[in-house]
């Protein structure tokens, strides 16, 4: 893939995502008005906390479908393997989401009658059934080379509908009670899950894929798919484990703050995983080939992109981010701060180039969790520890330590067991491959 082709399409992603996130902005700033803070604070908790569960449920299948998909179809048979793979899919979910749905149900009725927790628990457990399907395809679409398919649906489709909902029922004058937005979220999940679905057609994950299901490629698959669960957490779902650990330690007024600025830096960040998502069915290529200078090329490229990227949102946000908060309300610009904050975590992230989608490569994801774990025992440590004296900025700098823990553990992992890195830093050193 040369540089303009992949800035290209790179472009053409950020243009979905941008799309998206001015629906989510518009959304968020509806809310924003509509609701106070603290409101605004339990519908962001009830999403992250979802969102979660979901990947929670999925068992890492999804982040294996980053390494797995790209392998299968470069291969010979792949009509066979692509439907075995969605069937040990289904059939190793199948038991957390049981769990998740008993545990709700258990939860629920120990609650008391009319909490808002309540209501959390109902609207988790019940988005979490499209939102299985919508991860999972997401990152099949993504391993299939069909990008747009696998980011219009949860970045524009979704956002897009939930404010089309939202937008009607007011304009119908329909009473709005903050646990209504929740039901329209989840009207919106189950109409982008049935579309996407249609979309994909017969490489899409369907009920049909559990008599695909081989027992012996099933057990081979489960201890990679677990050991990708915490990578899925940290790379694909930081954002709601914030957003969450907020809610958990900080008042709900607090907790909008941050669940504002922690999604405003997250439109910088999905630049660089949609730029390293895109590269991988070439690099898996690269890698069964054992051509290490196409490899290096690639990495070199997107290193570049997304760094640039990084350092460029980092700027955008120091320079504009008190009036972009103000869009909210007039007590989100207090999160200015703590948005310059984020926004360095992410910068941070960018460092570490694909290091993680490299071992992951190599078939070394149990390695990389043992880095995500890591990661998460800092950011909780750490938010235990500085929140109670700085409040949400503490939360702030304890997505700082765990990034730089994220970055360092990938770079010593990758070049201890790979035999090289593909962070920026790395390729270097080495030398910058000739175009």
């Amino acid at each position: 893939m040369g540089f303009w082709h992949m800035v290209r399409r790179l472009g053409g992603l950020v243009g979905l995502r941008v799309v998206g996130a001015g629906l989510g902005f518009l959304t968020q700033i509806i809310l924003a008005r509509l609701f106070l803070p603290s409101d605004v604070g339990l519908i962001f908790t009830a999403m992250s906390g979802a969102v979660l569960l979901t990947f929670f449920i999925t068992a890492g299948f999804p982040a294996l479908n980053l390494v797995t998909v790209p392998r299968l179809i470069s291969q010979p048979g792949s009509s066979r393997s692509l439907p075995a793979f969605h069937g040990a899919a289904l059939r190793v979910l199948a038991l957390p989401w049981a769990l998740s749905l008993v545990g709700a149900a258990v939860a629920y009725g120990q609650l008391p009658p009319g909490s808002a927790a309540r209501v959390l628990l109902v609207y988790g457990a019940l988005v979490s059934i499209p939102g299985i399907f919508i991860i999972h395809n997401s990152a099949t679409a993504n391993g299939l080379s069909r990008f747009t398919l696998s980011y219009l649906p949860d970045f524009v489709l979704r956002p897009g509908l939930l404010l089309l909902l939202l937008g009607g029922a007011l304009a119908l004058g329909l009473p709005m009670p903050w646990w209504g937005v929740l039901g329209l979220a989840l009207l919106a999940a189950l109409l982008v899950a049935a579309v996407q679905a249609v979309l994909m057609g017969k490489d899409g994950l369907s009920l049909r894929h559990w008599a695909s299901a081989r027992p012996a490629y099933t057990r081979a698959l489960l201890p990679r798919a677990l050991s990708l669960l915490l990578v899925a957490l940290v790379a694909g779902a930081f954002t709601d484990l914030i957003t969450l650990l907020a809610g958990l330690l900080l008042p709900p007024d607090q907790v909008a703050l941050v669940a504002v600025a922690v999604r405003l830096a997250a439109i910088s960040a999905f630049v660089v995983q949609a730029a390293q998502q895109m590269v991988l069915p070439d690099a898996a290529a690269a890698l069964v080939r054992r051509d290490h200078q196409t490899l290096d090329r690639l990495l070199w490229r997107m290193n570049l992109l997304t760094i640039a990227t990084m350092l460029a949102g980092l700027l955008g946000a120091a320079l504009l981010g008190r009036w972009v908060l103000g869009f909210f309300g007039p007590t989100y610009p207090a999160a200015y701060g703590l948005l310059l904050v984020f926004m360095a975590g992410q910068t941070l992230r960018a460092l570490s180039g694909l290091n993680q989608h490299l071992l992951a490569l190599a078939g070394h994801q149990s390695q990389t969790a043992f880095a995500c774990l890591a990661a998460v025992v800092v950011v909780l440590a750490a938010a235990l520890l500085l929140t109670p004296h700085l409040g949400a900025m503490g939360l702030g700098l304890a997505v700082i330590a765990a990034e730089i823990v994220w970055l360092l553990g990938l770079a010593r992992k990758a070049r201890k067991l790979v035999g090289r890195r593909a962070d920026m830093l790395w390729l270097v050193q080495r030398h910058a491959p000739a175009e």
